[in-house]
């Protein structure tokens, strides 16, 4: 009789052990077609990324995915470590719905290799109560392994904040102030390489650079923004704009006025200015300031007509109200 009751026990017990075993082996199954799926970013994979996971927010998820699809480098696999039981929604970045609509909250961590250095992260997966926990195709992703980079949040009313762009998509959500819109906060991004590039369309932009993304978030670049070839082809036109106004009856913006102005017994009026004679080299430093150098122009005053050489600065700038780039002084010297 006691013979019967250990078997008995003893058979109860294995059941039960391999009942957690089953669990614990679907949970690691189902976090390795996740982690395979980020490695991979074909379209099938990325299709499979989408339905293993289950956030709050799966338009934010679905751009990341597409974003992954571009990315120049990514993931791969080195272990992925045996599931341990998670609290929910403590261990939960993003919970999804309320605690009991799912069960068996499952932390699996991972390391992996990008772009020649390890790194570590984990995820978090759960099954709906309703299906049983010994299938990897009922488990679910509710923490992610993304990560993000850390845009620097816009100052109030800052018309020169530039567009972020992710291997040529324009990222829309970047951090805002004082806004709970789940649109307005950081776009989450699977580990990879992305090209990143800053850009003021169509007057500033910055070089391309590659960021690696971990399952963490990572500081931006440093991009300075500079003028592009349509800023300068805008500004150029500027310039000669203004001594073209040398020749009108209110030549005061003239930049080369204030040097003949004193001989010139008909200020203010027509007929001083005969032109250029040799145009400047004309240069656009990407810090705002203009120069002109080497250039001469013709000019008539109660004495005959005389020649000049001169040289000029000026600067430009971002104007605040038409958000154009504009020449805002030039003035010259003998």
């Amino acid at each position: 009789m006691r013979a019967a009751v250990t078997v008995l026990f003893c058979a109860l017990v294995g059941t039960l052990l391999a009942g957690c075993d089953t669990k614990s082996s679907a949970a690691r199954s189902a976090a390795r077609t996740y982690l395979d799926s980020i490695a991979s970013a074909s379209k099938p994979a990325l299709a499979k990324l989408a339905q293993l996971t289950a956030t709050n927010n799966p338009a934010a998820l679905r751009t990341a995915g597409d974003l992954l699809a571009g990315a120049t480098r990514r993931i791969t696999i080195i272990d992925v470590d045996a599931p341990a039981p998670a609290s929910a929604p403590k261990d939960i970045a993003d919970p999804v719905v309320v605690e009991n609509t799912f069960a068996d909250f499952t932390k699996v961590g991972v390391r992996y290799r990008l772009a020649g250095k390890i790194y570590q992260g984990s995820v978090v997966l759960a099954h709906p109560q309703a299906q049983v926990a010994r299938d990897p195709a009922n488990w679910r992703v509710v923490m992610p392994l993304t990560g993000s980079i850390a845009w620097p949040q816009p100052g109030f009313l800052d018309i020169t904040t530039a567009d972020i762009y992710l291997d040529g998509t324009r990222i829309v959500r970047t951090p805002a102030n004082n806004s709970d819109d789940d649109d307005a906060t950081v776009q989450p991004l699977y580990p990879a390489v992305y090209k990143v590039q800053q850009r003021l369309d169509p007057y500033y932009a910055s070089a391309v650079t590659s960021v690696a993304v971990t399952a963490r978030s990572v500081a931006p670049p440093k991009q300075p923004l500079l003028p592009t070839s349509t800023t300068r082809t805008v500004l150029t036109k500027q310039v000669w704009a203004q001594f073209a106004a040398c020749d009108t009856a209110d030549p005061v913006y003239c930049p080369v006025y204030a040097l003949v102005a004193h001989n010139n017994p008909g200020a203010g009026g027509q007929g001083w200015w005969l032109g250029l004679t040799k145009k400047p080299r004309l240069k656009l430093s990407n810090d705002g300031k203009i120069t002109l150098s080497s250039g001469t122009f013709r000019y008539r005053d109660h004495t005959g007509t005389h020649e000049m050489d001169f040289d000029a600065s000026g600067t430009w700038g971002l104007d605040s109200d038409s958000w154009k780039p504009s020449v805002f002084e030039i003035e010259a010297e003998q």
